[in-house]
């Protein structure tokens, strides 16, 4: 066969090539419609919904825009297309997803488009002749280069970007207003956050020139500017860190990333205004521009308003006034949270609703049609919640709220068919699954965990085979937000989409989880990922619950999978998530950190400053002058002080003596001092004491001086006026020796004649350091002899108006907060220095700044991404191997980012801080069903209305609400330990027992006992093992040895539970009741009865106990439950304050506060504080001190007065905390480092007020700043919960009393599994 021709090859091929290219064309006739997407599977039984685009005709759109185009188009488009595919030559890189494939046409469009990705509108994503895809290069445009090249040059030409961002100080809008200003937002995980494959002019355009307006009803400027100076900068338009060469390297430096200086840069305005306030909107969104004056942001609404206020002034200094571009895009955010939703439907409602109307209304341009500049709408994004669309309806979600989008939703549909407008309805994951705000609500699920990991508290997730929702990074939300924005604003700028009216949904969702194996569940993961990243020691328990299906993009039923709605993302949007949860936890933990070290460097400032010079601490004794106060001075590690000895028990031959600081039984004792400049220009103090007349009675105001006099021993302190003595000094001089503790030695003048520098200084020492009686005396120190240090306690200093209470800081600084309910050191060797409170806050802050430091570090370092099988587990066991559970207790900083953090000395528990960020945008109307906007008054309504609207999870904390909303019935079942009667013999006193004829509130645990003694389940059933103890009956009533009745208890319990190997330690529990609560009766002590060590495993169990001072270890304090004390008025309450309607109305009490009590023993300090300056005899006075309401006695001053004040007590607090409460007096806690029953369930912040111990002496001022509207509401909290602070005899199963939290609590406890020592296993 010959041999074919080159020519001939040449010519075979291109016929084959022709003969595929008239195949393809003529296959174009017959194409079928794209198929429906398979977004929505309707429910079983439900009829398919035509959907919003069929019920307005878009069937016949496509066809009539089939028609318009012709076959011959679409098969010539398609040609093309192929030949750009063979020939690489399909156009231009693409900029936009398919959300825009539409038509070309000069033809107005009968209707607007749709694109709905939640349902099967999918009918007009047509074979496009434009196209504006997202991605790499695109084959399928077909525009001429000339029209892109037009399109570029409108684009480029357009008029500044100015986005408006309504919402933008919240959670969300704070991320995308930075990422705006800062083009691409950040961090290398936001790398091409506008999805821009090149850096072309259009996008250079975008990026550097945006002018961002903030339109939000409340100023976050400072969170605002933490995100700006924290966000790492990348190159505009690409990947990669600016470098330093960069000029804009110096540019953007972190300190010039304020919102100051973009406001005076032009790229942002803060309006703080309502969404719904139409004129205001109406002024913002003014097609011809608006006067942008600097003023501050609470004042440019009203500038807005009133031109006036913008207009330069004719001579002189002008205001900084420029016009504006036309707002070009909205990003209307402005909502409330599904959360807060629920505090007030109708005004969540109201700003769904109103909020939406005002922006059309303010966009819709009436009359301007012929206005061509003038008629350009801007573009609309409306993110929200997934728990805030249409599915929140029919699923039980207890995140959802009843309202939804459909508000907007429907708005901005009816507005599209009469008027050309680009929208996105973009749907982020539900309430609680996006991480990364540092201001969000400590609350919130994601911050509760991380908060709890950092404090090494317990973490109880419950988990659901339904709710497996991924979690998404606040960057990956806000970069879904901007994409869509920039699709949209691009969009607009094509003349032949300016015409068409168009609305789109999209559904976002999280990455996909980081392992291939079975998915856990996401809440699970990211508990487990937090106590890695944070190497916390926090117990930790995993609760499978079973729990109705939730709209979420996880549940098949209501939504596509998650890897389609990626996809459809992806494809449609340009968008896909990133970032994993590991991640975003990383940023989240640093951004945090961050915050809480910029809080710590300030307060180590004051707290670990240089100590005051000696004339700084000079001019702070002299302002002491006239103040009763505390000499005190540490022996073997105790406080004891110098007081005046009058009622003092025992015999006291001197004025003064050396007295425990805090006696229990004879209260605080002091001296007056006067203090004076003397020898050598230092400061001389003189002691006075009170006149004791001859009835033995204290002579009201009058005082008598306490000299140093000479006897044959040496000295003595005596009364000037004492006959027969001889007098050496009625003056002693101050050396303050440790500036650091502000300690000093008091030394006698020199002897009257004797030449300076002959006589040795005589300073205050004890007469012989090795007997036990502590007695005093002037001499010389040396070897044998060592000078006392002392420090100054300011008890009460009168008020007086030349008084600088500035200039001493012990106003702030009592060293007997944590002094005498310490114990003392083991060695005694605790110095005045090391005891002093600022020294060892110091301390704190410094170890919590160091652990900050380390997890700083680690969170830093390692990989970005990490699978879920990588992350260190720890191994838990039982509570006896936990590696914290030895450690004191940290203190809590209500004031800080992070309440606690725990270090390597101590761990945290729960505090009585609350959150403050409240939970409604709106708080004066939570909870009520008025708008907030326009502010009307409040109608009035009485307390009990207050109180009925309440619901129980505004006071429940978030750690606590799964387990309170379980129900008594299904609550831990107990079983009851039957003792004999040789044993269990309370019974015999009927102090024991019966409330009326026991004078002591020791009864709690036989309320108790007999509750659960109803409801007893047999060992083989039980969940713990309640062993009755009755301890204040057997120490009070029975006079037995309680620590041998505890003794024969636990032996006879051990015995019984013996059969049963599942009960272990942490499932026993043991009631203690009386004041001092397991201190008096626990395993130390028991120890020496028992003739060995407590039996394993009761040294482990868990005290039901009335005792919650955690200064000492008698409380376990994550382990222990706290439960209130009977009171002795139980009968007298419950028929006194019934109803909520018995309760008198707070704001209509007389008296700001009431205080009874004694000033003895525990929190003496305190109780003494408050009674300085008050006699107790004034009527009228604004706090009643230890005295009744005139024409009341106690129950009725308890109703007569706004707040009860209430300072330490025995077991950390009174038991007038409970009276209090339930006759709705406010508590004003005046205590430190302790905890209250059930602190670990209820928020006391949104029921009581706590004051520190240390501002005892300004309790009129603090209070007397609270508001009628907020003492309103901290009363009707109060009320909703009363019931749990008092025991009702017979009827705990039926009500919310102290059994059913004391079961919740153990709910919460049982199922926690502890970390062991240096345990950790990938």
């Amino acid at each position: 066969m010959p041999s074919l021709r080159l020519s001939s090859l040449v010519r075979l091929g291109s016929l084959a090539f022709l003969t595929l290219f008239i195949l393809h064309f003529l296959s174009s006739f017959s194409s079928p419609s794209p198929s429906p997407s398979s977004y929505y599977e309707p429910l079983p039984g439900e009829a398919a919904d035509p959907g919003w685009g069929e019920r307005l005709g878009l069937d016949h759109y496509a066809d009539w825009e089939e028609g318009v185009r012709g076959r011959v188009g679409a098969g010539l488009g398609k040609l093309k297309d192929g030949v750009g595919m063979i020939t690489g030559f399909g156009g231009r890189g693409a900029k936009l997803g398919s959300l825009y494939e539409l038509v070309a046409t000069s033809n107005a469009s009968p209707g607007p488009s749709y694109y709905d990705a939640r349902t099967s509108m999918d009918k007009i994503k047509l074979t496009s002749t434009r196209v504006l895809g997202h991605g790499g290069k695109s084959s399928s445009s077909s525009s001429s280069s000339a029209d892109d090249a037009a399109d570029t040059i409108s684009f480029a030409s357009r008029d500044r970007r100015h986005i408006l961002v309504t919402g933008g100080f919240g959670s969300i809008g704070k991320a995308v207003v930075r990422d705006l200003l800062l083009t691409t937002g950040g961090s290398s995980s936001r790398v091409d956050a506008w999805g821009a494959p090149t850096e072309t002019a259009d996008e250079l355009t975008w990026e550097e020139d945006v002018l961002v307006t903030i339109l939000d009803v409340a100023d976050r400027s400072a969170e605002l500017n933490f995100l700006l100076q924290s966000a790492l900068l990348d190159k505009p338009g690409g990947a990669g860190k600016i470098k330093g060469t960069d000029p804009r390297t110096q540019a953007f430096s972190a300190s010039e990333r304020s919102v100051e200086n973009f406001r005076k840069s032009g790229k942002l305005r803060v309006v703080v205004g309502d969404v719904r306030d139409e004129e205001l909107v109406k002024s913002i969104l003014d097609p011809a521009g608006t006067t942008h004056t600097d003023l501050p942001a609470d004042q440019q609404a009203a500038a807005l308003l009133n031109p006036k206020l913008g207009r330069p002034k004719q001579k002189g200094h002008t205001l900084a006034t420029t016009v504006i571009p036309p707002v070009t895009g909205i990003v209307h955010l402005a909502a409330y949270s599904p959360k807060a939703c629920r505090t007030n439907p109708v005004d969540c409602r109201s700003v769904e609703q109103d909020g939406v109307s005002a922006i059309l209304e303010a966009i819709k341009r009436e009359g301007m049609e012929k206005q061509a500049e003038l008629v350009e709408r801007p573009w609309v994004v409306v993110p929200r919640r997934a728990d805030r669309w249409d599915e929140a309806s029919i699923a039980d979600n207890g995140n959802s709220s009843t309202l939804t989008v459909q508000v907007p939703e429907t708005a901005i549909k009816a507005f599209t068919t009469k008027r050309p407008l680009h929208s996105l309805l973009l749907e982020l994951p539900s309430a609680f699954s996006i991480i990364g705000d540092p201001y969000a609500s400590r609350f919130d699920p994601v911050p509760h965990i991380v908060h709890s990991a950092l404090g090494n508290l317990p973490i109880n997730v419950y988990t659901s085979s339904t709710e497996t929702e991924p979690f998404l990074s606040i960057d990956d939300a806000s970069r879904s937000i901007i994409q869509g924005a920039r699709m949209l604003d691009v969009a607009s700028s094509k003349e032949y989409l300016k015409s068409l009216g168009f609305v789109a949904e999209l559904e976002i969702v999280g990455p996909p989880p980081s392992t291939s194996s079975k998915r856990p569940s996401p809440l699970a993961e990211l508990a487990q990922t937090a106590i890695s990243l944070i190497q916390s020691e926090s117990p930790y328990a995993e609760i499978e619950t079973v729990r109705p299906a939730v709209a979420s993009p996880s549940e098949s039923r209501f939504h596509t999978s998650e890897t389609s709605l990626r996809k459809t993302a992806s494809k449609v949007l340009g968008f896909t998530p990133t970032i994993s949860v590991h991640t975003a936890l990383k940023s989240y933990i640093s951004s945090i950190l961050r915050l809480q070290t910029t809080h710590l460097s300030a307060k180590i400032n004051v707290a670990c400053s240089s100590p005051p010079s000696t004339p700084v601490l000079e001019e702070g004794l002299l302002a002491l002058s006239g103040c009763n106060v505390q000499l005190l001075t540490l022996i073997e590690g105790a406080y004891y002080t110098l007081g005046c000895s009058q009622g003092l028990e025992g015999e006291h031959d001197e004025p003064i003596a050396l007295v425990p600081a805090v006696p229990y039984k004879e209260g605080v004792r002091g001296v007056e001092i006067i203090a004076e400049r003397g020898l050598e220009n230092k400061v001389d103090i003189q002691m006075r004491c009170p006149v004791v007349g001859k009835d033995g009675k204290l002579v009201p105001g009058e005082s008598e001086i306490v000299m140093w006099a000479d006897t044959v021993d040496g000295g003595e302190f005596a009364e000037l006026n004492k006959e027969g003595a001889h007098p050496i000094a009625e003056w002693y001089t101050i050396d303050f020796v440790q500036r650091d503790s502000r300690s000093f030695t008091m030394t006698l003048p020199p002897t009257e004649g004797v030449p300076e520098g002959e006589e040795p200084k005589r300073r205050l020492t004890f007469r012989d350091p090795t007997s036990t009686k502590r007695s005093l005396l002037f001499q010389p120190t040396g070897e044998d002899a060592h000078a006392l240090l002392w420090k100054f306690n300011p008890i009460c200093c009168p008020a007086t108006a030349s008084r600088r209470k500035d200039v001493w800081d012990f106003f702030k600084e009592d060293p007997l907060i944590t002094s005498q309910v310490a114990y003392p050191s083991e060695d005694g060797r605790t110095t005045l220095g090391e005891s002093t409170l600022a020294v060892k806050r110091c301390h704190e802050l410094r170890a919590e700044h160091d652990r900050i430091t380390k997890l700083q570090q680690r969170v830093r370092s390692g990989p970005s991404s990490v699978s879920t099988s990588d992350v260190c587990r720890p191994t838990y066991g039982e509570a006896l191997t936990w590696t914290a559970k030895d450690q004191q207790t940290c203190s809590s900083d209500c004031s800080a980012p992070i309440a606690c953090i725990a270090s390597e000395d101590c761990k945290c528990t729960r505090d009585r801080c609350g959150d403050s960020r409240p939970e409604s945008p709106f708080p004066r109307v939570a909870y009520t069903d008025r708008k907030s906007f326009p502010a009307t008054d409040a109608p009035a309504q009485s307390l009990a209305e207050r109180v009925a609207a309440l619901p129980w999870d505004a006071l429940v904390l978030p750690g606590a609400k799964d387990a309170f909303n379980l129900g008594v019935d299904r609550l831990p079942k107990g079983h009851v330990v039957q003792l004999p009667d040789t044993i269990d013999n309370h019974l015999k006193s009927p102090a024991c027992f019966d409330l009326e004829r026991s004078p002591l509130p020791f009864m709690g645990d036989h309320y108790l006992v007999e509750a659960m003694k109803n409801r007893s389940v047999t060992l083989d059933e039980a969940s713990f093992v309640l062993v009755p103890y009755y301890q204040g009956c057997y120490y009070n009533y029975l006079q037995e040895n309680t620590f041998k009745k505890l003794a024969d208890t636990v032996g006879f319990a051990e015995t019984a539970i013996a059969t049963n190997p599942a009960i272990t330690g942490d499932r026993i529990v043991i009631p203690f009741t009386h004041d001092f609560g397991s201190c008096t009766g626990w395993w130390q002590k028991l120890e020496d009865v028992l003739g060995h060590s407590p039996p394993s495993p009761m040294d482990q169990a868990v005290a039901w106990q009335v005792n919650g001072d955690y200064n000492t270890r008698c409380i376990k304090v994550d382990r222990d439950v706290v439960v209130p004390a009977v009171t002795k008025h139980t009968k007298a309450l419950f028929e006194t304050f019934k109803t909520p309607a018995d309760v008198a109305p707070v704001n209509s009490r007389k008296h700001l506060a009431f205080f009874a009590g004694g000033v003895r023993g525990f929190g003496a300090i305190a109780r003494t504080k408050i009674g300085c300056g008050r006699t107790g005899q004034d009527p009228n006075s604004a706090i009643l001190y230890q005295q009744f309401s005139p024409g009341q006695r106690y129950l009725g001053t308890l109703n007569a007065s706004k707040f009860c004040l209430l300072p330490r007590g025995i077991p950390a607090w009174m038991t007038r905390t409970f009276e209090a409460i339930y006759a709705g007096c406010i508590p004003a806690f005046i205590v430190d480092r302790n905890l209250f029953p059930f602190q670990d369930i209820l928020d006391y912040s949104r029921f009581s007020v706590t004051i520190p111990e240390a501002d005892a002496h300004r309790i009129e001022e603090i209070l007397s700043a609270y508001t009628p509207e907020q003492l309103s509401e901290l009363q009707a909290n109060l009320v909703k919960v009363r019931e749990a602070f008092l025991f009702k005899d017979g009827e705990e199963w039926e009500r919310r009393g102290p059994l059913f939290f004391s079961l919740v609590s153990m709910q919460m406890r049982l199922p926690l599994q502890y970390p062991e020592v240096g345990s950790c296993t990938a």
